[in-house]
């Protein structure tokens, strides 16, 4: 048996018996880790960079902001006291009027920003104690030391912001006459008011004494000129144009021969047949010194016609 079994096997070729298959490792394959880490492409000069969001401060705190204008200006990118700042006058005027608040004036609110940036509270509140709604008050004077301003005069310039001597001065009379108007002291000559009131805010207290003296209700005093050199008036016709308020060449060349027809007519007697046609060309020609030019016209007439 033994050796039919060897030969049994013997017998059988190599060939037929199965190979003995290992089973196959499973490698996993290799990731490189470019593959294996998602990468975040930097951003590009081309690509836009989302910045970081401002702190937002309570611009409430400035003295003359609320809360609509605190609002407007977020809005416009202004949240924190940096950026107020930072903001010129202009830049800040344009934002208020652009939001309905140009009558607020901002002239002060990058400065106390400033302050407030830097955290000088203390410092910050003794100045707004003295601001008036973000602006700075104007010292006031007293007006009634201005010739031509009574207390009344005074307190309607007031109301109409002219409080001291220094914005008297800056004021033109024809401003003054505005406002002089639309308080009914339209009768009233502001003409001297701005000089007299820089001589005040100046201390030139004793020049402005001696100049007072020598005007009238804040008015410049003409010297009277000899209105019996126009011909046709005559001593008595000078003292009715004197009572009109007519003193000299000047004023007289201004007044219309009708003016001085009335005159003359409520003067009655033979000054209501005058005719004072020539008279204001006549005074033009003498206020100007054209006494060589007059006299030969003078010449040509006859009373004055």
């Amino acid at each position: 048996m033994d050796s039919l079994m060897g030969e049994s096997t013997e017998s059988v070729p190599a060939e037929s018996q199965p190979a003995e298959v290992a089973p196959a490792e499973v490698v996993p394959a290799e990731t490189s880790p470019a593959e294996a880490t998602p990468v975040t492409a930097e951003p590009t000069a081309d690509a836009p960079v989302a910045e970081a969001p401002s702190s937002t401060d309570d611009l409430t705190k400035i003295e003359g902001i609320g809360p609509k204008i605190a609002e407007h200006f977020q809005a416009h990118g202004i949240a924190s006291f940096a950026q107020l700042a930072a903001a010129g006058p202009e830049q800040l005027c344009e934002i208020l009027d652009a939001g309905g608040f140009n009558s607020h004036d901002p002239g002060t609110w990058a400065q106390q920003s400033a302050m407030a940036d830097a955290g000088k509270w203390d410092e910050l509140k003794v100045w707004q104690d003295e601001l008036d709604g973000g602006k700075p008050v104007e010292p006031s004077d007293d007006l009634t030391k201005i010739e031509g301003i009574g207390p009344k005069i005074a307190e309607h310039l007031a109301a109409n912001g002219i409080t001291s001597y220094a914005l008297l001065s800056q004021a033109t009379p024809e401003q003054l006459s505005e406002i002089l108007a639309s308080g009914g002291y339209s009768a009233h000559d502001p003409g001297t008011w701005a000089q007299q009131g820089g001589m005040a805010a100046a201390g030139d207290w004793d020049n402005l004494k001696v100049w007072q003296d020598e005007l009238d209700g804040g008015k410049v005093v003409s010297a009277p000129d000899d209105l019996t050199k126009v011909e046709g008036v005559g001593p008595k016709v000078a003292e009715i144009l004197n009572a009109n308020g007519v003193t000299t060449f000047a004023q007289l060349a201004g007044t219309s021969p009708e003016a001085i027809g009335e005159w003359l007519t409520a003067a009655g007697g033979m000054m209501a047949n005058m005719k004072p046609g020539t008279w204001p060309k006549q005074a033009e020609m003498a206020a100007n010194g054209q006494w060589d030019e007059l006299q030969v016209w003078q010449d040509e007439l006859d009373g004055g016609v």
